[in-house]
């Protein structure tokens, strides 16, 4: 499977899972210019928003964790975030953006990965 049916998997992946916890996606994929979010979900008052990667179970150490996503990339979904949010009416009390790393065994969602405010 090439790396881009692998993501969509692994996208796929998260939503079923998510979905499972009572989470409503309101998009998958969503785009705009400069940027892209691969799922933006809410679930009561909180809103989320999830950059999928998919790697092999050997790839997870903290140090790659850390470094999956780069400056730039950090700088697109802070820049898609703004835009959703400036976009659609959505009531929210907590806002989150997180990573969703997927191997073939797990799924796992880490924090933190923007430290700006939007």
């Amino acid at each position: 499977m090439n790396a881009s049916k692998l993501g969509l998997k692994a996208e796929e992946d998260v939503i079923r899972y998510l979905e499972k916890r009572s989470w409503i996606i309101l998009k998958h994929r969503y785009r705009t210019i400069g940027s892209e979010i691969d799922i933006i979900a809410k679930k009561n008052k909180n809103l989320i928003f999830i950059e999928v990667k998919y790697r092999s179970p050997n790839f997870l150490t903290l140090n790659n964790i850390e470094n999956l996503i780069p400056t730039q990339k950090k700088k697109s979904l802070q820049k898609g975030i703004s835009h959703f949010l400036s976009q659609n009416d959505v009531v929210y009390e907590g806002l989150g953006c997180f990573l969703a790393l997927v191997t073939k065994k797990s799924l796992k969602f880490y924090s933190g990965i923007l430290e700006e405010k939007f």
